[in-house]
């Protein structure tokens, strides 16, 4: 290991052949003279080229899946701080520094997150985004981590012993799931940074949790986890008053989002 490299910047990357370079470029200059960016890209398209031509070290991964990808492009990396971004431009390299300043501030690991959808968005996107943020963070406050923005975003920085301590195995989009559940679980102290709402260069959500099949896994994943592991060891206790926890926002989330509609139709 480089020990002259204090950050890497691992992005792991699909097709992202118009915007990819436009991220790198963003990134800060002081941060890449103190550190590297390494892109795992499993495209088809002139993804790695782009990169390369920017300086970029770029991992090739036969097999798809961002965990995989990432955990590929951890391996490779030689920095003492680790900083995950995709390469679709939601994530802001801008807001890297602030990130890092964070986390030395005696953080174990540093979410950058978003606490609202994009008013851009058409009104079904928005609602299905204002059900699911209030409960997706009651289901990870029920497993022991409590988010103020998005949870399952993938803009993070640890310290490499972190990741280790981690040691996340899923190779696919459970990975952000499987990382708080355990932050959560080893108690790790973590913070958030809130970045701004991104759309994607192709005005397309690449998340997954409305897609695939994904929200039914990581609903799934949590559940099992509060079920079988805090419940059955007493961890979580009170129960009735953790649903409360939960529906409570979902109903009130309902209600502020009809309220701000029915003010923009008229």
């Amino acid at each position: 290991m480089d020990g002259n490299v204090e950050y890497s910047i691992v992005i792991p990357t699909l097709n992202e052949e118009p915007i990819i370079g436009n991220v790198i470029d963003r990134i800060p200059p002081r941060i890449r003279s103190r550190g590297e960016v390494i892109l795992v890209d499993a495209s088809s398209d002139r993804t790695a080229e782009i990169a390369r031509s920017r300086g970029v070290r770029v991992v090739r991964s036969e097999k798809r899946g961002k965990g995989h990808q990432l955990k590929l492009g951890v391996r490779h990396a030689s920095g003492k701080i680790l900083v995950m971004m995709d390469g679709d431009g939601e994530h802001p390299p801008e807001y890297i520094p602030r990130m890092i300043k964070k986390l030395n501030h005696g953080y174990d690991v540093v979410v950058g997150t978003r606490t609202r959808g994009s008013k851009k968005r058409n009104a079904l996107i928005r609602l299905i985004y204002s059900l699911y943020l209030p409960v997706i963070r009651g289901l990870f406050k029920g497993a022991g981590v409590t988010f103020r923005g998005t949870p399952l975003s993938g803009f993070r920085c640890m310290r490499r012993e972190v990741w280790d301590s981690i040691s996340p195995r899923d190779d696919e989009f459970l990975l952000e799931t499987e990382m708080n559940v355990k932050m959560g679980e080893s108690s790790l102290r973590f913070g958030e940074v809130h970045i701004p709402f991104v759309e994607r260069h192709d005005g397309m959500t690449q998340s997954r949790v409305f897609r695939h099949g994904q929200i039914r896994k990581i609903f799934g994943y949590i559940l099992s986890y509060i079920l079988f592991v805090r419940v059955k060891s007493g961890v979580t206790s009170r129960y009735r008053g953790y649903r409360k926890e939960l529906f409570k926002p979902l109903w009130l989330s309902i209600v502020q989002f009809l309220h701000r509609f029915s003010r923009n139709k008229t």
